[in-house]
């Protein structure tokens, strides 16, 4: 039965342990983010919150041929992007999957079922919410720009509460790492 363990429940205190250690460890890899796989969704996110040329300026975006089909974005405008040509399934979403899988470079989705799908094959994965605040962790934003952005991220995207709660703590710590 979830939530119990041989008969007895769980401490609440390791539950919140392990979140403060997911917190910690995922602050810790947002100051090396350099390089991700990205869905078609997230992109659009990010553009209409306002941040995709800065986060394509800072983080090597590779594309599959559909995602560039969905999103209608031209390779110019994306300065540092790659086309990962050989992915080109009929689903957009399992090529994103797959390209992410293979090259062992963590997703960009705010997809549930992608999110989960690269996870339990061992990749690493993040929201246009991390993304944002690796941005801010690499000094690329300032406070002001990191919660002007956030806001209309969230404008754009109804993220389930757990999430922003998991994202401010993040925010939070990359904060204390930062000195601030």
């Amino acid at each position: 039965m979830a939530g119990r363990t041989r008969g007895r429940r769980r401490s609440p205190h390791s539950a919140t342990r392990d979140t403060v250690d997911e917190i910690e460890r995922s602050a810790a890899e947002l100051f090396e983010l350099d390089s991700l796989v990205a869905d078609s969704s997230s992109l659009i996110l990010c553009d209409k919150a306002g941040f995709l040329p800065l986060l394509a300026h800072r983080v090597q975006l590779y594309l599959v041929p559909g995602v560039l089909a969905e999103t209608g974005f031209e390779a110019q405008r994306l300065e540092l992007l790659v086309t990962l040509s050989t992915y080109t399934e009929p689903e957009t979403d399992s090529a994103v999957v797959r390209a992410a899988q293979e090259t062992g470079l963590p997703l960009l989705s705010d997809d549930r079922t992608m999110l989960e799908q690269h996870g339990r094959a061992g990749g690493r994965f993040y929201n246009a919410v991390m993304v944002l605040t690796a941005l801010f962790a690499r000094g690329a934003v300032t406070v002001s720009e990191f919660e002007r952005f956030r806001d209309e991220l969230y404008r754009h995207c109804r993220y389930l509460p757990a999430v922003r709660a998991f994202a401010a703590g993040v925010y939070r710590e990359v904060r204390k790492r930062r000195g601030e």
